[in-house]
């Protein structure tokens, strides 16, 4: 009975979904119209040897007419205060800044990026210190899908994996939720992933932690204005950059302020101090590092 129901309501909010898209084809902003919004815990050790940088958020996947859009809910706070920063500097207003208040947005390897998903393809927004790219991803994900299933929550789960970015995949999907979306990068089953770990010695794990009915413009950003800030990259060209500055945060840090124009004295000693991580451990490797992590 309890597993009737839930499926029962899932079928529920996806057909409301559909049929509220195709109603409001017409009038809906350009990013469309979400129907539903799944939230994801996402961990994992971004050192690879240090134990204790252990990394935990959790992320949200707005499901809607237009795809899906997979972000960290804190960062629209994070864009209201810039654009707001900006609305001030046009109007020639003294713009105080709070420093005591510790942000509630930080940039790591768990939230970095803001995707926009389709099951052929990626739009991939990328934004570290003073290092903003966007780049288009095309291609569907080759996954090998197996009869295995387990049960959770009543909700009965089956088994898939594939390779992506130096990493094997092993994802579980729900067949009774037809959505092809999923945590990260992760899409192109035929059902919604509810939970997903990668190989590697320091894996990364995705866990769905809930599922509402909801009602809303589907945005990657506060205000349409902060999109233009992203410069156009290649995919590499972003893993890249997303290296070079765990790895060498100071250089990456003084390259990214001398690009923007921006001089604060005596900043470039305390720069200076940044440490990058020894063992870094990104989601994603580098091309030539991706066959020796798998």
């Amino acid at each position: 009975m309890k597993k009737s129901y839930f499926l029962m309501m899932v079928w529920l909010l996806i057909a409301a979904g559909a049929e509220q898209a195709t109603r409001a084809q017409g009038d809906v902003p350009e990013e469309g119209t979400a129907f539903l919004r799944v939230a994801y815990r996402a961990w994992g050790e971004v050192d690879s040897v240090k134990k204790r940088t252990m990394l935990i958020d959790t992320l949200h996947l707005l499901i809607g007419d237009q795809g899906a859009f997979y972000f960290d809910p804190a960062i629209f706070k994070e864009d209201s205060i810039i654009h707001n920063m900006d609305l001030q500097r046009q109007r020639g207003d003294i713009i105080v800044i709070d420093v005591t208040q510790p942000p509630d947005y930080t940039a790591t390897p768990l939230n970095w990026e803001r995707i926009w998903q389709r099951p052929n393809w990626l739009v991939v927004y990328t934004e570290l210190k003073y290092g903003k790219m966007k780049y288009v991803e095309q291609g569907i994900l080759d996954w090998q899908i197996f009869e295995e299933t387990e049960e959770v929550n009543g909700l009965v789960l089956q088994k898939a994996k594939t390779t992506y970015g130096g990493r094997e995949w092993t994802a579980w999907f729900a067949k009774d939720i037809p959505l092809p979306y999923g945590p990260w990068k992760l899409r192109g089953l035929p059902g919604l992933i509810v939970k997903a770990k990668s190989s590697g010695t320091s894996p990364y794990y995705f866990l769905m932690v809930g599922i509402e009915k909801v009602q809303m413009p589907m945005k990657l950003f506060y205000a349409p204005s902060l999109e233009k800030e992203y410069v156009e990259a290649s995919h590499e060209e972003a893993i890249e950059y997303l290296h070079f500055y765990y790895t060498n945060p100071a250089q990456a840090t003084l390259i990214g302020m001398q690009k923007g124009g921006l001089t604060l004295p005596g900043i470039e000693r305390s720069i200076a101090k940044m440490k990058g991580f020894e063992h870094f451990n990104p989601m994603e490797f580098l091309a030539e590092k991706r066959q020796a992590k798998k």
